[in-house]
């Protein structure tokens, strides 16, 4: 990757970029980020993105002592000293509890906190291929730690992407102890029913393009409800799609071996 990478306010090379193996964020998940995307070198909902990792930060208790305006001018900075990498790239900020006094769990308010960003390339290929076969994807039955924030506790979604990949599945959906099908390992959950727009209403990580979608469909007048709902729900979808940063719009095609009638259509033009 080669890329320049910035860490307390320091940028170094890919390989001397280096964090304490005593930092909290990496003994215990105690953190949190966000990943924004360039496209024609401009920064895509920069200000969206800060915020909700801010947002992020305080529903962990992460304490951050930098302003957010000096977040974003280190974004831009970072992503300057990255324009080596050819076409889109991935910009990732994240927030550490930091390194403290000693290895004791309850002992991270006494850390001082940590930031880092790394730039990376943005696979458009797989993207590509994904928009023009759709995804076949399984639920998993499992839940996201504090789903609200985007923490560093991603261990559930890893589960479930190699739940998905040995099943040979595109993606899973998580569905939580009460039956209702939440969110996707990387991003939220949307399906048209009778010209109306549902997505999950809580218990999420409500995403910054899940926003882009929602007012976007309040523009064309386009019915939206967020609500809770189960397999059987979804099953019934006239079209279903997932929403990411990092995914844009993916239509579903196919789950748990039901095939959908249509994929998603729903365009920004």
């Amino acid at each position: 990757m080669n890329s320049i990478i910035f860490i307390d306010g320091k940028f170094y090379p890919e390989d001397k970029a280096k964090v304490s193996v005593l930092d909290h964020g990496y003994l215990y998940g105690n953190g949190c980020w966000t990943t924004l995307m360039s496209n024609n070198n401009k920064l895509f909902m920069l200000d969206e993105h800060i915020e909700r990792l801010y947002e992020s930060a305080e529903i962990i208790h992460l304490e951050t002592p930098w302003e957010k305006k000096i977040v974003k001018k280190w974004i831009f900075e970072t992503y300057k000293k990255n324009l080596h990498i050819k076409g889109r790239k991935r910009i990732r900020v994240g927030f550490h509890r930091g390194v403290g006094p000693d290895v004791i769990v309850d002992n991270g308010q006494l850390c001082k906190p940590s930031i880092n960003i790394i730039v990376s390339k943005y696979p458009e290929e797989k993207e590509i291929q994904a928009v023009r076969s759709g995804l076949d994807v399984m639920t998993v039955s499992i839940e996201r730690v504090f789903p609200e924030s985007k923490n560093c506790n991603f261990l559930p979604s890893y589960f479930a992407s190699i739940k998905a990949k040995e099943s040979n599945k595109d993606d899973a959906l998580f569905q939580n102890r009460d039956g209702y099908i939440t969110e996707a390992t990387t991003g939220n959950l949307f399906y048209f029913k009778d010209n109306n727009l549902f997505t999950t209403s809580s218990n999420i990580l409500k995403g910054v393009t899940r926003d882009v979608i929602i007012q976007f469909a309040k523009m064309k007048n386009i019915k939206i409800f967020e609500k809770m709902f189960k397999l059987g729900e979804l099953l019934l979808a006239d079209e279903v799609f997932i929403s990411g940063t990092t995914k844009l719009i993916l239509p579903v095609i196919k789950i748990k071996e039901f095939l959908m009638d249509s994929q998603a259509k729903i365009q920004f033009n």
